[in-house]
C-alpha cells in the first residue's frame, strides 16, 4: 500500500496540462485556443488539469504549445518571442495583429551540438537586444558542451554567453557569416579548464589555485545560472550560479564569496566586448579581470534577475538549498555581498547556513565573513521557508502598464516553481498572492501589450494572463483521442473532458471531424471511413458565448509506431550507484524496424519537480548508472521513436528507489547535527536510499565538546547508507555529562557483590578448577582487607588449576543493567600474586561483560591498552608479579547500543597446571577519551 502511495503522489503533483507515457492505448491531447498539437502520446498516467485561480477580472490562455522544455524566452518591442529550448534551439513565434503567436518551424539558430543538456544544464537563457531588430542581436547565455567533452554526465561543464547576429533579410534567422557569432562571456570556458564534478577538492576554471579570467564553471550538472538581461544604463547584466552540488556541503560554494571568481555573481558588462566597466564596484584596474565584471556576489542559483523600469536596482531570484527562497535587492547604497553559502535566508538580518558554518571543509572560511558582522552582508528583500522540500523561486518582471487593479501597479511578479504560486512584490515591500496551480514555472515576462506571459518547462507551452474587470473569461478547449493514425476504417473515441470555464460557466461542445461531419456531444465517437488526414476542431462556447477552440490530427491510413520498452519491468527498484540496462523493440507498418532509432531519456524526480535529461542514449538497448541526487528521489525512463511521417510514439516506466531509514542520534540526546546541510535535532529519524552518500556534521551545541562519531568519521564526513536501517551516533561531552557509568573499589559504599564460590558462569559448572590456593580459607572471591589499591578492600581470587587441558572458571561480580549510548572503556587493576605451584596461573585472569545479545566480551577479540587480547588467556603471561597492574579497553563502535547484563571476573588456562591467586581493585566504566 505504501509503494502505492507513493507512486500515486509522484504521478499527481507534476504540472497541470501535460500528460506522461506509460500505457499501451495510444491517444493525443490538445489544450489551447488557437494551436494545434500533432503527437502521439499514450494515455494512461495523465497529470492532474487544475482549473489554475486568479484574481477576479483576470484570466489566462495558453497561446504557445509543442515546445521541447522550453527554458526561457523574451519578447521584442513588436511583442514576437524568442524561446530557448533546453536541447539548444532558440525557436521564435510572431505576434499577429490578432494577438495570436505562430511558432515558426525553422529555428533561429539550433546549438544543439555544443549545448551540454544534462540535468538541469542547458540553453538556459534569451534575449535580444532592446532596439532589435535595428540592432540585430540575440544573446544567449548556455552551458557549453567543449568538443572532445560528453553529454551526460554528473556535469563536466563551463558556462558561455554569446552574441549571435540575425540575418539581414530575415531577422527571425541567424546570420551564417564567419562574423555571425561572438563570445560575450566565457572566452576561456574551454576543455581543458572543466572540473571533476565528483571531486570537492577539484574546481573548473581553476589553474595552480589561480582562477582563469573569462571562465565559468559549471562542475556539477546544476547552479550554471542564469540570466542575461539589459539595465536602463545600456549595460549586459548575467547572473551565475555557484556551479557546485546540491545534495550537501560541497567546498566549491565558496567561489560564490571570491570575487576572483565568476561563480555565485552577477555580473555588468560591456555588451559589445564582453569587458568589465570602470565603474562596477570592484574594478581592479583591468577591465578585463573577472572582479572588475562584478556587480554583486554570494548568490547560489540565481536563475532569474528583473531589472527595476526607473532605477538601477537589480533584482535576482537566488533558488534556496533546502530551507529558504530569496528575492534580493542589488541598491547601490548597500553591500553587493549576499552571503552564500554562509548566510542564506531570513529577511530582517540573514540567517547563517549552519552546513557550512560548521562543516570542516568551509566554517574557517566562513568564519571571516562571520567576524565582520552581519551586517557585511544584504539580507533578502523577500524570503520563505519552503513548505516542503524542493521550492523554488522564480524572479519574474515588473507590471508598467496602468490597467491592472492597483495593488499590482509596479509589483514585481515572481513564481515558486515548484509549489505554484505567482506573487506581487509592491514597491514598499508587501506581497500579495496573485495566482496559484501553475507548476513548473521557469519564465515571466510582461509583453508591452501590458499582458504577463509565463513559460512552463513541463508543459512545453507559453501562457498569457490578461486583465478585463468586465470581460467574461472565455473557456478553455481541451480535447483528447483515443487513436491518432491507424487503417482506415478508423475508429477514433474524442473527448472533451479537459476542458473548462474559468468562470464556471456550463459549456456547450462543437466537434468538427473535417470531413463535413459534427457531433454537439462531449465525448463523441468518429469512424473515419476514408484515407485521409483529418483536421478535428472542438469547440467550447460558455453560457455568454465567449467560445475558446482547439484541434487534433487524424490521420487515416497511415499506422502510428508500435513500440515496448521490455527491460526493466516498471516499477522495478534499484539501489544509488546500480547499472541499470534497458532494451526497447519499435516497428512501424509503413517504415518497418525502427528499434534502432529510439531515442531514450532517464529523468530524475525530485520532491515536487523534475531534472530531465538525467541520462540519453540512442538505440535498441544501453545501460545507465543511478545517480546520487538526494533522499526522496525517483526515476523515469522513457523510449520515444518518430517515424517518417513525423509521428511519435512515447512509453515511460517508473522506477522507484529501494528505501532506506537512516536514524541521527547523539549522545547525550537532544543535541543538533547537520545532514546534507540542514540541522537535525536528535534523534532524528530520515528516509533515504540505499546506495547513497551524504554528509553528516556535528557542530558545537552549547555546553559540549564533540568527541567521535559511532562509526569513527572525522566531525564532518561522507556517509554512505549501505543497509536498509542504518543509524550514526554523534558522542558529546557535555558539562552535565556524567563521565563515569559504573565503578567499584569494593568499599561497603559500593555496589554489593557477594561473591559465590567458583562456577562455570555460562555453561553451569567448571572445567579443571578445584580447591582455595595456598593456604587460603573460602570464598575463593570474595572482598578481603589486605593489599587494596585504594581504600581499604580489594577483591580477592584464589583456586587450583588441576590438569594440563583447558581449565576455566567465571567468578560472578555484578548484575548490572547498563546502556553503551557512547564509546566506553573498561578499566580494572589486578595485583597477581606468587603461588608455591605457578606463578604464570595467577596472571590468567581478566574482567569479561555479559551483553544483552547474549555474547561475552571475551568473544569479541578486542585488544587491551597493551596490544593484549582481553581475554583471560591473553593476560597470561603479560602481567606482573607481586605488584598492581592497570588493564583497560576501549568498546568502541561496535558495542554501541547495546546493554552490559553483568561484569565477571574470569580465569582461563588452556594447557597448564598449577595454583593462581591474586587481587582486583577499581573496576570502571567511563566514557572513552
Amino acid at each position: 500500500m505504501n509503494t502505492i502511495l507513493k507512486k500515486m503522489r509522484r504521478y499527481t503533483t507534476y504540472f497541470l496540462f501535460i500528460l506522461l507515457a506509460t500505457a499501451i492505448s495510444p491517444a493525443t491531447f490538445a489544450l489551447s485556443n488557437n494551436v494545434t498539437k500533432r503527437v502521439f502520446l499514450p494515455l494512461t498516467t495523465v497529470e492532474l488539469l487544475t482549473v489554475p485561480e486568479l484574481p477576479t477580472g483576470f484570466h489566462v490562455t495558453p497561446i504557445l504549445s509543442g515546445l521541447n522544455l522550453p527554458t526561457a524566452f523574451a519578447l521584442t518591442r513588436d511583442n514576437h518571442m524568442f524561446i530557448a529550448e533546453k536541447s539548444g534551439k532558440v525557436r521564435v513565434a510572431t505576434h499577429g495583429n490578432d494577438s495570436t503567436y505562430t511558432l515558426l518551424d525553422t529555428p533561429f539558430i539550433d546549438l544543439s551540438a555544443e549545448v551540454n543538456n544534462f540535468s538541469d544544464a542547458g540553453l538556459l537563457s534569451v534575449v535580444p537586444h532592446p532596439d532589435f531588430p535595428k540592432k540585430p542581436f540575440v544573446y544567449v547565455y548556455y552551458v557549453y558542451k567543449a568538443p572532445g567533452t560528453a553529454i551526460g554526465t554528473q556535469g563536466g561543464g563551463v558556462g558561455r554567453l554569446l552574441r549571435i547576429k540575425a540575418d539581414p533579410a530575415n531577422p527571425f534567422i541567424a546570420a551564417t557569416t564567419p562574423d555571425a557569432i561572438t563570445i560575450i562571456v566565457g572566452k576561456n570556458s574551454t576543455a581543458n579548464h572543466i572540473g571533476d564534478a565528483l571531486s570537492l577538492g577539484g574546481t573548473g576554471c581553476q589553474q595552480a589555485n589561480q582562477y582563469i579570467a573569462d571562465c565559468i564553471p559549471v562542475d556539477f550538472g546544476a547552479h550554471a545560472g542564469g540570466e542575461i538581461a539589459f539595465g536602463r544604463d545600456a549595460a549586459l547584466y548575467l547572473s551565475i550560479g555557484d556551479g557546485a552540488g546540491f545534495k550537501g556541503v560541497d567546498q566549491r560554494a565558496l567561489r560564490a564569496q571570491d570575487l576572483r571568481s565568476l561563480s555565485g555573481k552577477l555580473i555588468r558588462v560591456n555588451p559589445e566586448t564582453g569587458a568589465g566597466y570602470t565603474d562596477n564596484p570592484f574594478f581592479d584596474g583591468d577591465v578585463n579581470s573577472n572582479q572588475s565584471k562584478v556587480w554583486a556576489y554570494g548568490f547560489r542559483s540565481p536563475f532569474r534577475i528583473a531589472t527595476h523600469p526607473t532605477s538601477n536596482d537589480i533584482y535576482v531570484g537566488d533558488v534556496g538549498f533546502s530551507r529558504w527562497e530569496e528575492v534580493n535587492i542589488v541598491r547601490q547604497d548597500k553591500p553587493r555581498n549576499f552571503g552564500w553559502p554562509c548566510y542564506e535566508g531570513g529577511m530582517n538580518d540573514s540567517l547563517r547556513q549552519s552546513g557550512y558554518e560548521q562543516d570542516a571543509n568551509t566554517k574557517q572560511q566562513c568564519s571571516g565573513l562571520y567576524d565582520r558582522g552581519v551586517n557585511a552582508v544584504s539580507p533578502a528583500a523577500y524570503a520563505w521557508k519552503q513548505d516542503r522540500p524542493g521550492a523554488a523561486v522564480i524572479l519574474g518582471d515588473f507590471y508598467t502598464g496602468g490597467t491592472w487593479p492597483t495593488e499590482f501597479q509596479h509589483a514585481l511578479f515572481f513564481a515558486d516553481h515548484n509549489l505554484g504560486w505567482i506573487k506581487a512584490m509592491q514597491p514598499n515591500g508587501d506581497v500579495k498572492n496573485f495566482a496559484a496551480g501553475y507548476k513548473g514555472v521557469v519564465d515571466i515576462k510582461f509583453g508591452v501589450d501590458g499582458d504577463l506571459y509565463f513559460i512552463s518547462i513541463k508543459s512545453g507551452e507559453i501562457y498569457r494572463i490578461r486583465y478585463g474587470a468586465s470581460f467574461n473569461k472565455p473557456p478553455i478547449a481541451g480535447a483528447t483521442a483515443s487513436l491518432t493514425a491507424g487503417e482506415a476504417p478508423l475508429l477514433v473515441q474524442f473527448s472533451a473532458a479537459n476542458s473548462y470555464d474559468p468562470d464556471q460557466q456550463a459549456l456547450t461542445y462543437l466537434w468538427q471531424f473535417g470531413d463535413g461531419e459534427t457531433s454537439t456531444q462531449a465525448n463523441p465517437s468518429k469512424r473515419f471511413t476514408k484515407k485521409g488526414v483529418y483536421n478535428v476542431k472542438l469547440i467550447v462556447t460558455d453560457s455568454e458565448g465567449a467560445t475558446g477552440q482547439t484541434s487534433l490530427m487524424i490521420d487515416a491510413g497511415n499506422n502510428l509506431p508500435q513500440m515496448r520498452i521490455t527491460a526493466p519491468d516498471d516499477g522495478r527498484h534499484y539501489n544509488v550507484r546500480e547499472v541499470i540496462q534497458f532494451s526497447g523493440s519499435a516497428k512501424d507498418s509503413q517504415d518497418g524496424d525502427l528499434s534502432a532509432q529510439l531515442r531514450w531519456t532517464v529523468n530524475l524526480l525530485h520532491n515536487d519537480h523534475k531534472h530531465f535529461d538525467e541520462f540519453t542514449a540512442v538505440g535498441a538497448t544501453g545501460r545507465f548508472v543511478v545517480p546520487d541526487h538526494g533522499d526522496n528521489t525517483s526515476l523515469e525512463l522513457c523510449a520515444s521513436v518518430i517515424d517518417d511521417d513525423k509521428y511519435t510514439a512515447q512509453k515511460c516506466i517508473s522506477l522507484f528507489p529501494n528505501d532506506a531509514t537512516l536514524t541521527l542520534k547523539s549522545f547525550p540526546s537532544g543535541l543538533n547535527l547537520i545532514y546534507a546541510g540542514s540541522l537535525y535535532k536528535t534523534p532524528a529519524i530520515i528516509q533515504t536510499i540505499q546506495g547513497s552518500s551524504a554528509r553528516v556534521t556535528a557542530p558545537p551545541n552549547p555546553d559540549c565538546i564533540f568527541k567521535s562519531w559511532s562509526d569513527g568519521g572525522e566531525a564532518s564526513h561522507n556517509i554512505v547508507i549501505s543497509q536498509t536501517s542504518q543509524t550514526v551516533k554523534a558522542i558529546y561531552q557535555c558539562a552535565s555529562t556524567k563521565l563515569i557509568l559504573f565503578t567499584s573499589g569494593f568499599e561497603t559504599t559500593d555496589p554489593p557483590s557477594n561473591p559465590p564460590d567458583m562456577v562455570d558462569y555460562l555453561n553451569g559448572g567448571l572445567s579443571n578448577i578445584g580447591g582455595i590456593c595456598c593456604g587460603l580459607s573460602g570464598p575463593e572471591l570474595g572482598g578481603v582487607y589486605e593489599q587494596a589499591r585504594t581504600g581499604q578492600v580489594a577483591l580477592r581470587y584464589s583456586g587450583y588449576d588441576n590438569s594440563a587441558q583447558a581449565s576455566y572458571v567465571y567468578f560472578s561480580a555484578f548484575d548490572v543493567n547498563l546502556a553503551i549510548d557512547v564509546p566506553v572503556t573498561l578499566s580494572y587493576w589486578i595485583y597477581p600474586q606468587s603461588s608455591d605451584m605457578s606463578n604464570k596461573n595467577s596472571t590468567c585472569v581478566a574482567l569479561d561483560l555479559v551483553l544483552d545479545d547474549g555474547t561475552r566480551l571475551r568473544e569479541a577479540g578486542v585488544l587491551d591498552q597493551a596490544g593484549n587480547r582481553f581475554h583471560p588467556q591473553g593476560q597470561c603471561g603479560k602481567l606482573k608479579l607481586n605488584e598492581w597492574n592497570h588493564v583497560e579497553v576501549k568498546l568502541g563502535a561496535a558495542f554501541i547500543d547495546k546493554k552490559i547484563t553483568k561484569i565477571l571476573v574470569g580465569y582461563d588456562q588452556p594447557n597448564n597446571t598449577g595454583a593462581f591467586r591474586g587481587y582486583i581493585d577499581d573496576i570502571s566504566l567511563k566514557l572513552s577519551p
